[in-house]
């Protein structure tokens, strides 16, 4: 049983070497100008991902052998838990998905990702801090804290709506989450998005957010379900 963890183009990923230990025989199967890193999972180890332990250490495995690979060349991370008989049914997926598979490593090539979390920043007030002495006091709690939620959730989304009109020119493509965006950015542009990133934090709209970048990670958020 095969684990398929990225696919790339051949010609990048068949002069890989890889010093990551944590995953069973890491090797690369090709069909046509396309390559897929795959792993071994052990001998009665059908069932791994049915063991929270298990899956928490693949997971991380994962993630790291991604790493890896992003830094070394363009490739497209593929959602753990794609399992493969052998390595005909992994050279038959490359097949099956040559010509989309291609087209979207086209799309991320000389990229990375980078993500922007977007959260209200922790505020202390003489009236939060005062104890609730009785019920008027703690419905007035109550509906203090409701407000500061809806404030925080109005604020967030004017903040992201700042940072995706300050970024998104920086950027070839960006995704949205609930409190992040997700920028997909030519690697030997990272240093200014991350600078421009910082000076938008300065704005009036970021007032009360704290605003955190983390990256440069694999295409995660750019990858097409096949």
């Amino acid at each position: 049983m095969l684990i398929l963890h990225a696919i790339g183009f051949r010609s990048d990923l068949q002069d890989l070497e890889l010093d990551e230990a944590n995953l069973l025989d890491i090797t690369c199967v090709s069909a046509g100008e396309l390559a897929a890193i795959v792993s071994s999972v052990r001998p009665g180890g059908e069932n791994l991902f049915e063991d929270a332990d298990s899956v928490r250490a693949l997971a991380l495995a994962h993630h790291h052998l991604l790493q890896a690979v992003s830094h070394h060349c363009d490739a497209l991370p593929i959602q753990l838990g794609a399992l493969h008989s052998d390595p005909e049914t992994v050279r038959k997926a490359l097949e099956t998905h040559a010509q989309d598979w291609a087209r979207q490593l086209e799309g991320v090539a000389g990229c990375c990702e980078v993500s922007i979390q977007v959260t209200a920043k922790q505020q202390q007030t003489g009236e939060n801090a005062q104890a609730i002495r009785g019920g008027r006091d703690y419905l007035k709690a109550r509906r203090a804290q409701r407000d500061q939620r809806r404030s925080n959730v109005t604020n967030g989304e004017a903040g992201m709506a700042h940072l995706q009109d300050a970024l998104t020119p920086m950027a070839r493509r960006f995704a949205a989450g609930s409190t992040d965006l997700r920028f997909l950015v030519e690697r030997q542009q990272l240093d200014n998005f991350l600078a421009a990133a910082a000076a938008a934090q300065t704005s009036d709209a970021m007032a009360g957010l704290a605003v955190q970048a983390t990256g440069p990670w694999p295409v995660y958020s750019f990858m097409e379900a096949a």
